[in-house]
């Protein structure tokens, strides 16, 4: 019984860190849609990179674009807002997908904060999946809290 109060627990913290960061990536998106401002931008290059050891391997888009804002030009590497937390949250297929998303000399949309240039994305996607799971993984630590 103890075993399973605790993997309840340790679930319970993972589901709440899970659901926590998809809510953050929902609302950040609602508020970059109804604050942020919009202009063109290009794509300086696009492609990825892997990084890691053996099994443990992590491959990441790296897109890079410029924009002008009232003049000034900035660069950026973020891509969407799932990035702003830190995480990689794709494998392989996922970054090389990105990458061929985004084409090198490709105008695209690029949202930026008016109050600070420098802070930009191009896509405004909440991350679901890490919604989903986390939810899951808070139902199951239900589960086992119930049995417990």
């Amino acid at each position: 019984m103890d075993q399973l109060m605790n993997a309840a627990i340790v679930l319970g913290i993972i589901g709440l860190a899970l659901l926590g960061a998809g809510l953050f990536t929902y609302f950040k998106s609602k508020t970059i849609l109804s604050k942020w401002s919009v202009v063109q931008g290009k794509i300086i290059s696009s492609d990825t990179s892997e990084s890691g050891i053996r099994h443990n391997k992590r491959y990441s888009a790296n897109i890079l674009y410029e924009y002008t804002v009232d003049g000034k030009s900035f660069q950026s590497k973020v891509v969407d807002v799932t990035e702003m937390l830190k995480v990689n949250l794709g494998g392989r297929q996922s970054a090389e997908n990105l990458a061929a998303k985004y084409i090198d000399n490709m105008v695209v949309q690029v949202y930026y904060d008016p109050s600070n240039p420098e802070n930009s994305v191009l896509e405004l996607n909440p991350n679901w999946i890490l919604i989903l799971q986390g939810v899951g993984v808070l139902v199951v630590a239900g589960v086992f809290t119930y049995l417990a």
